[in-house]
């Protein structure tokens, strides 16, 4: 018995060391496939994202998107791909780093493809700015009239349902000048907002999130309601003098008159500084304390918040006049603007 026990384990042996030895003997005539540029698994992280969505009283919506896309997969890529989920899309310009380049759109069944090409191979851990602007024609519903016919009302809905991981994600929803969020809504706004401030004219809201998942979507609604400034039937009995002298008169007026109104309710007012936040006032105490400009990065820092909402708010003030950012290498420049 013992003799036939060895006897065994020799031919195991030796079927084990056979075994072995084919398969080196595959590995070696069948190498591993090779990752291609076109590989299924390069991983494209925008980081941040930010989509400005610019609403418009006659229907279209204005999208300014501002994304810093890095390639964290294991080849170089040449191109990015950004989803807008609208199938009536027009992009009016496209620049990489600041640079402008021709891109082309792709629509398919539910969205629109924007195909962003870049001028040199994006290699592995590396990053670019990207700024799209284009504007839609079917995020936003049919106007409806209030009972009374002083309000007129609609609703924008925007979905997202990113192909990549998104971190740092903004979305901002600016109103038409002087409309306000629906009276007959009892949620005009979904989700619930992170924040909001206004330019002075119009009332604007956004949504920060930290992380979204590739596929994952995400909705966001926005119902508003402006006044009904559409004239009235004039009656065929009224003096077609009479309709003249009033409108001569008013043209007249309003050349003449409101210029120099406006001019002087500037001088008195000062228009820059109507509905400034606390964190806004605190951007400014910084500049000036840092002799006038820093970096963007510091000011964030110092009011322990992300990048993303410290560019909410320089861009608020921006468009105010108080400051000016300017592109210095691979990050921005505040300057305060004095009066």
């Amino acid at each position: 018995s013992h003799t036939i026990s060895n006897a065994c384990l020799v031919i195991d042996l030796k079927t084990s060391t056979m075994m072995i030895a084919l398969l080196l003997i595959i590995a070696v005539c069948y190498p591993a496939p090779q990752v291609s540029a076109d590989a299924e698994d390069v991983d494209v992280v925008f980081d941040p994202l930010t989509i400005r969505a610019i609403i418009h009283s006659n229907g279209t919506t204005t999208f300014l998107i501002d994304a810093t896309v890095w390639n964290l997969g294991l080849s170089s890529i040449d191109t990015v791909s950004i989803r807008v989920d609208s199938l009536k899309l027009r992009v009016s310009s496209v620049s990489v780093d600041e640079s402008q380049v021709i891109s082309s759109t792709n629509q398919l069944t539910r969205y629109t493809e924007v195909l962003v090409p870049l001028s040199s191979p994006l290699g592995i851990n590396e990053s670019v700015t990207i700024h799209v602007v284009a504007m839609a024609d079917d995020l936003q519903s049919e106007i409806l009239e209030s009972e009374d016919g002083s309000l007129l009302s609609r609703s924008m809905i925007y979905y997202l349902r990113p192909q990549t991981a998104i971190r740092n994600f903004t979305f901002i929803a600016v109103l038409p000048p002087h409309a306000s969020l629906s009276s007959e809504s009892a949620t005009p706004l979904f989700p619930s907002v992170s924040g909001n401030f206004t330019d002075g004219e119009s009332l604007i809201f956004y949504w920060s999130i930290g992380y979204i998942e590739p596929g994952l979507e995400q909705a966001f609604i926005v119902k508003y309601e402006t006044p009904n400034t559409a004239p009235s039937a004039i009656s065929t009995e009224t003096p077609f003098l009479l309709i003249a002298v009033i409108g001569l008169t008013l043209a007249l007026g309003y050349i003449l008159i409101v210029p120099r109104l406006r001019r002087r309710l500037k001088r008195s007012f000062g228009v820059k500084y109507v509905s400034i936040s606390g964190d806004e006032h605190t951007v400014i105490e910084i500049l000036h304390r840092k002799g006038g400009s820093c970096p963007q990065k510091e000011i964030a820092q110092e009011l322990d918040i992300s990048q993303a909402k410290a560019s909410i708010l320089l861009k608020a003030l921006e468009e105010r006049g108080l400051i000016r950012r300017l592109r210095e290498g691979r990050s921005n420049m505040v300057y305060l603007i004095e009066d």
